[in-house]
């Protein structure tokens, strides 16, 4: 326990199921330093943000001012042009998986059905502009259909920004059929 702003706060706990830091849930930040790093692990608590390689919490996505609640933002050097990596070491056919995952749910581990038009997810790309990051082009995925036990019907949308454009359009999409529509979101 330390005092904060004239109050015993518990700042780490060590109970018999787990260890908690700052059960207090006060505005107080976690930082784990690496040899070269002097943010290689920051929890900010006042923002509810965890950052991987940095300390302060970027909130100039889409054009705006939208963060994000996990962060991983490195510094490009020789052996460290990677963000995130993910390798599976399996003597079988597997491979390394990134899940984007939704449900209607509003609580943790939910699995409210998700509607026809909800996304699944997306990957942004996006480019400084000087002042914020502005997203280029995107590839989302989106719930094609209605769902049902064991059926989740699923489209791939390709959108690109044209230039002079600060928003992404839809040019290509994979309808949960199979079909492919090109310069167009019609399904012919």
């Amino acid at each position: 326990q330390t005092i904060v702003a004239g109050t015993t706060r518990d700042r780490v706990s060590l109970l018999p199921t787990e260890i908690a830091v700052n059960d207090g849930g006060i505005d107080l930040d976690f930082r784990i330093e690496s040899d070269g790093d002097a943010n290689c692990f920051f929890i900010d608590g006042g923002n509810d943000s965890v950052i991987l390689g940095h300390g302060v919490k970027r909130e100039n996505f889409y054009n705006s001012t939208y963060g994000a609640q996990l962060q991983i933002e490195n510094f490009a050097t020789v052996g460290n042009y990677i963000g995130m990596a993910t390798t599976t070491n399996s003597n079988d056919a597997n491979g390394g998986y990134i899940v984007m995952g939704t449900t209607r749910g509003t609580v943790g581990n939910s699995t409210t059905i998700a509607q026809n038009g909800d996304f699944f997810g997306s990957l942004s790309f996006q480019g400084a502009d000087g002042n914020q990051l502005v997203e280029g082009a995107s590839i989302a995925a989106q719930v094609d259909g209605v769902p049902g036990a064991n059926d989740m019907p699923g489209s791939l949308q390709f959108r690109t920004t044209a230039d002079g454009a600060s928003t992404v359009t839809e040019h290509m999409r994979i309808s949960n059929t199979g079909m492919v529509s090109l310069g167009t979101t019609a399904q012919n």
